[in-house]
């Protein structure tokens, strides 16, 4: 029984009536919903009400015949009317607007469901009926979850992927509502129809896990993780430039055997970069650069394939930072060479051989293009955040025992985050994150000699991206918040600063990130970033951040892609000294490969003493025609220092497509000069490793507690020119080894048992 007046049922009767009136084509939806608001709460029954309505309670009921009559027109107004008189006494005006909100909401959602469907519809046309939706007030009632999900997945389909477990995640952490800030920032032709891409959906959906949308377990504050201002060119982009300058026959490139793909992708590059624009592109990226002024900025790749539960494409596609400082039409020159560099680099010779790899060279693979604002500050001439790195929510990197493999990983440096994922001259920080201040070395003059002497910066004055070393920028200027990341070294010691100020002597300071990793709530946010992110794409990821000294930010994720896991290994007891070709005991996982038939080895010695950078990527290539040629077989690649390193000096400069056929990579990590390799854990080139089920393992010849039976490579017989016709040069750095050739019958055997830290290398059968 209402208690309520007269006065106050007129009034709400009143607004009710002015309600219907403002939406006379809900009137029917809103009567039905008011009706099930009522009943649900305990008002009025619907029972009681369909009792008062002349004519459709039938006074004899009969089994044989309908219990109620359709409603005529008076029928209709007479239900509306009841409802109108229940509801000004029993519910409130906010109660009326969330019922009229939800009718608007469900009315609204369907449209748009339809819209979708329709073939051919642009995305401008549907992101205008997105943002008509979302201007209808929130409201405190909710759309059913179900009718709710499936209107997400109609439209997460028409503007980022088709792809059906991306979507499966995608649609629980990203709301209609978060998509007009992102389409009012996406580009592409007036009648076009494209989408963001797998990079830009990963940063949403982890932004939306991250932020506590949509929370499918438990209650959680948002984390302060933000993500950078960010614009999108849709993937209808790139068709729309190609087929204005009559390059579709480009998209056959893919299918060209191997050698011809690497001859003919400088010629391509250089015809996009050279490509007219269409007049609208251009006006749109200006409007873009009038918007973020001045600010460093990187186009980075987004293609459709990118970051998805099966393809991580690492490093595949480039990414490229402008300085974006001049005139408008100096930044807008920069910014469409960058454009234009990176769709070339659809067309390179290592995410081609990736898609190859994968059974995804047939997939018509659209890129589209992320532009970002560039996270850091400003420092003299030089711009940079604070610090940077990749995480990882597994760890496969464990130095030491009192480290879990489910607590995750970090590679951590000072500057942009590139400097973290590339295999460049320095090292990074490895932190575990079940023991974040143990660093992989132990004493302090190695932690010293292994930690990071370059920073990766955008020089705003040379209007560049460049790696300087680190005393030398800290020389030039003042980094406030320095104190986190640096230690000092002094006789033997590293101490940790014990306030923020840092003196003028730059020479002794060592990047440790131990105050970072001590002192703050840097550990936990990570921790709690992986454990959400993990949760929410229930698979472990990968991220790239970055912090400008005061604001953390999340600049990619993605599902960690990695194989399967490898059960224990035992090695055999009792191999024979004479059998044994290495041992390793630093940095081992688990793995057994079998049956190895070639051993492919780049003699370190040899590979120090070639004197010109050419010569050294023309061997990286002589290797990728052996990769070729041993197609279908087992084999094992070894060489000197770091694969794939941009550095000549330090390790072949290899590619993906160079060694995507080995079983295993092994890095010969001779001491020279007081150097050693820094594991690749972490990089995008380890990535590619993991995604191909090509083991990894690094030798330490120069540790007296190993084995290594260098004369077995030096000596061997080499079958390098049966394979290719030809040595190129190279017999001397670069031999084949034929296993059975060398002992008839037998076949190499690599044993590695993470469990002990131990691998064993050795022959087997042929005696």
């Amino acid at each position: 029984m209402s208690t309520r007046s007269e006065a106050e049922r007129a009034e709400v009767r009143a607004y009710l009536e002015e309600q219907f009136e403002a939406h006379a084509g809900l009137i029917d939806k809103v009567t039905r919903q008011i009706l099930l608001e009522m009943h649900s709460k305990g008002l009025v029954s619907v029972d009681n009400i369909f009792d008062e309505l002349k004519g459709l309670a039938d006074d004899e009921p009969n089994p044989n015949r309908p219990s109620l009559n359709p409603w005529d027109e008076d029928g209709r107004q007479q239900v509306i009317d009841t409802v109108k008189e229940h509801a000004a006494s029993h519910l409130t005006k906010e109660d009326i607007d969330d019922v009229f909100n939800l009718a608007r909401k469900r009315s609204e959602a369907k449209a748009l469901v339809d819209y979708a469907s329709l073939i051919g519809i642009s995305s401008n046309l549907l992101a205008e009926k997105v943002d008509e939706f979302a201007q209808i007030p929130e409201g405190t009632a909710r759309v059913p979850k179900e009718e709710a999900l499936g209107t997400r997945v109609a439209l997460l389909r028409h503007f980022i992927t088709e792809n059906l477990k991306v979507l499966g995640v995608a649609k629980h952490f990203i709301r209609i509502r978060d998509l007009p800030p992102i389409l009012s920032r996406s580009i592409g032709p007036p009648k076009g129809i494209g989408k963001i891409g797998g990079k830009a959906t990963g940063i949403y959906v982890a932004h939306g896990v991250l932020c506590g949308k949509l929370r499918r377990k438990r209650e959680e504050e948002p984390l302060p993780i933000a993500i950078p201002e960010s614009y999108h060119l849709r993937t209808d982009v790139l068709n729309d430039l190609m087929m204005r300058n009559h390059m579709m026959k480009l998209y056959d490139h893919k299918y060209d055997p191997p050698e011809k793909v690497r001859r003919d992708f400088p010629f391509i590059k250089q015809l996009l970069v050279n490509a007219q624009w269409s007049e609208y592109l251009t006006r749109r990226l200006r409007k873009l650069l009038k918007q973020v002024g001045e600010h460093p900025l990187v186009v980075r790749s987004s293609s459709l394939l990118e970051d998805s539960f099966t393809a991580a494409f690492s490093g595949k596609y480039q990414s490229i930072f402008v300085a974006n400082q001049g005139s408008l039409d100096q930044r807008l020159r920069q910014l469409m060479t960058a454009i234009a560099e990176v769709y070339a680099s659809t067309f390179a010779p290592d995410p081609i051989e990736y898609r190859k790899r994968r059974d995804l060279i047939d997939y018509d693979e659209r890129m589209a293009i992320l532009i970002q604002k560039v996270v850091g500050r400003r420092y003299g001439k030089y711009f940079f955040p604070l610090y940077a790195g990749v995480a990882f929510s597994r760890n496969d990197y464990r130095w030491s025992k009192r480290i879990k493999r489910e607590d995750g990983f970090l590679r951590l440096v000072m500057g942009l985050g590139t400097h973290a994922v590339d295999r460049a001259n320095d090292y990074p920080r490895m932190v575990a994150m079940t023991c974040p201040t143990l660093h992989p070395q132990v004493k302090p003059e190695l932690i010293r000699r292994y930690s990071q002497r370059y920073i990766d910066v955008i020089d705003l004055e040379k209007q560049r991206f460049r790696s300087v070393p680190i005393r030398q920028v800290l020389r030039e200027v003042q980094v406030p918040n320095l104190d986190l990341v640096v230690s000092s070294y002094d006789e033997g010691h590293l101490m940790t600063p014990v306030g923020s100020l840092i003196g003028k002597d730059t020479d002794n300071l060592v990047l440790t990130f131990d105050k970072l990793l001590t002192q703050g709530q840097f550990p936990q946010l990570i921790r709690n970033m992986l454990d959400r992110l993990e949760e929410g794409f229930q698979s472990p990821v990968d991220v790239e951040f970055a912090c400008d000294g005061e604001k953390f930010y999340l600049l990619q994720c993605r599902p960690f892609t990695g194989r399967d896991e490898t059960g224990d290994v035992d090695i055999p007891p009792g191999i024979k000294t004479e059998d044994i070709i290495f041992t390793a005991n630093r940095e081992v996982a688990t793995a057994w490969v079998r049956d190895v038939e070639y051993l492919v080895y780049v003699d370190p010695r040899v590979y120090d003493a070639l004197p010109r950078r050419d010569e050294r990527i023309r061997l990286s290539r002589v290797v990728g025609l052996v990769n070729e040629a041993l197609h279908g077989k087992a084999f094992v690649l070894l060489g000197p220092g770091r694969w794939g390193s941009t550095d000549v000096n330090l390790g072949v400069p290899v590619s993906y497509a160079d060694i995507s056929n080995t079983r295993t990579l092994i890095e010969i990590a001779y001491e020279r000069e007081g150097y050693e390799p820094e594991v690749s854990f972490g990089t995008h080139f380890f990535q590619d490793l993991v995604e191909a089920g090509i083991r990894y393992l690094p030798l330490y010849p120069s540790d007296p507690s190993v084995v290594y039976n260098e004369r077995f490579f030096t000596e061997s017989p080499s079958v390098l020119t049966s394979l290719l016709g030809d040595d190129h040069g190279f017999a001397d750095c670069l031999r084949v080894i034929h296993v059975p050739s060398v002992r008839p019958g037998a076949r190499f055997q690599l044993a590695m048992d993470g469990r002990i830290d131990r691998a064993v290398g050795f022959l087997q059968g042929g005696r």
